[in-house]
């Protein structure tokens, strides 16, 4: 996941509020070579994570910038595994 340390800063007041308030946000930029353009950028804080994707998985743990130094890494299971 992109985590909140890589919301670029310079992010637009309304839009860090908008991720703030939500602890998601969907970001249009540049886009990929040779990738469609609806794939873009999603960051999420890490709260977000533990409250909306533990619905029928458990969060075991987390890793911030675990991958590469840069993404944020999440391990979740089966609820009940």
């Amino acid at each position: 996941m992109h985590g909140e340390r890589l919301l670029p800063t310079d992010t637009p007041a309304q839009t860090r509020a908008t991720f703030e308030r939500n602890g998601f946000l969907y970001a249009k930029g540049f886009g990929t070579p040779g990738l469609p353009d609806f794939y873009q950028t999603a960051y999420h804080r890490s709260d977000c994570i533990a409250a909306h994707w533990q619905r029928g998985l458990k969060l075991r743990f987390q890793l911030p910038r675990g991958i590469n130094n840069h993404q944020d890494a999440y391990v979740l299971v089966r609820d009940g595994s």
